[in-house]
């Protein structure tokens, strides 16, 4: 009895110190950490996240990654690395991608601003702000009040007003004009392999990207929508811009668009910096993939408002 009991202590033993090297190993990808890391750890961390970006393979990242490593061996504070991570990531990933510190975190998360929604003259106009880093609650909010105006259904055509926003979370904004998409896939993630990972909509439910923000069940029957878009029209917003590929009676106007037509991975490191990374292209439900370049307007227009309303009424 006392051989079985010794022998089950010592695998015990083993079960947790194999549970607390896997921790230390691969905790810091889901910002779970047993003691603080040292600097050199923390870079050594941001830049194994940034080993899957865009744009890897080449000797320039090569040297990033040599640089940052070298810098944390000489600092004392995490602080330090972070004009090399920001360097790194940007080779990485490329202009899509960046390095935000806790302040500038908490300042964004902190000032969301909810989209203008009126209705003139029988059309819907819907201007989405852009949506970053808030908690669930302001995710949900977000979209139920687009949601609450959309499902009326009292309007003749809908004005999607893009301009100036910079993106953020794809997830409430595409919840919030579930009614007006169809259910399927409306676009694709691609990998620098080509390997591609389909966004759906079923039911009011994106399968990734904002998952936990319910939309609706209910689908507006067709109605003319245009699509405003301006040279800030950025990321995520350009996200929504091509989800409407798919639907029926669509027409963009406006500028080309800001050009972060590409998909980025999150990582929050110990600090509470957070790392965005590009890891892979857009495709659009018709096959168009996109790289950050620009989504074209139909319409180029210098007031696209007044472009947009005229066409909705000529439906």
């Amino acid at each position: 009895m006392k051989k079985f009991l010794k022998v089950t202590g010592v695998l015990f033993l083993l079960v947790i110190l194999a549970g607390l090297f896997l921790i230390y190993r691969y905790g810091p990808n889901f910002n779970v950490y047993l003691v603080p890391p040292s600097v050199e750890k923390y870079t050594q961390t941001a830049l194994q996240f940034m080993e899957q970006g865009y744009f890897t393979d080449s000797d320039h990242w090569q040297a990033a990654k040599k640089q940052a490593m070298e810098t944390a061996a000489g600092a004392d504070r995490y602080e330090e690395t972070h004009e090399d991570l920001e360097n790194a990531i940007r080779v990485a990933g490329g202009k899509h991608s960046f390095l935000m510190n806790k302040d500038e975190a908490d300042t964004t998360a902190d000032t969301q601003e909810l989209p203008e929604i009126r209705m003139e003259d029988a059309v819907l106009y819907i201007h989405l702000t852009p949506i970053m880093l808030a908690d669930p609650e302001k995710n949900q909010a977000y979209a139920d009040l687009v949601l609450q105006h959309v499902e009326k259904e009292n309007y003749d055509g809908v004005i999607l007003d893009l301009s100036d926003n910079t993106g953020g979370d794809m997830g409430p904004m595409l919840a919030g004009l579930s009614p007006l998409l169809p259910d399927g896939t409306i676009l694709f993630f691609q990998d620098v392999a080509g390997n591609r990972t389909d966004v759906q909509l079923a039911e009011g439910s994106l399968s990734m990207g904002g998952s936990a923000v319910q939309g609706s069940k209910t689908k507006v029957q067709s109605v003319p929508i245009a699509v405003i878009l301006n040279e800030r029209t950025a990321s995520s917003a350009e996200i929504v811009a091509l989800a409407f590929k798919t639907a029926e009676n669509v027409k963009y106007f406006g500028t080309p668009s800001a050009g972060y037509t590409s998909g980025n991975s999150q990582l929050r490191l110990y600090d509470g910096t957070i790392l965005q990374l590009t890891t892979a292209s857009l495709v659009d439900a018709s096959g168009q993939e996109y790289m950050n370049v620009p989504i074209e307007p139909d319409e180029s227009s210098d007031n696209p408002l007044r472009a947009a309303v005229e066409w909705i009424h000529a439906q």
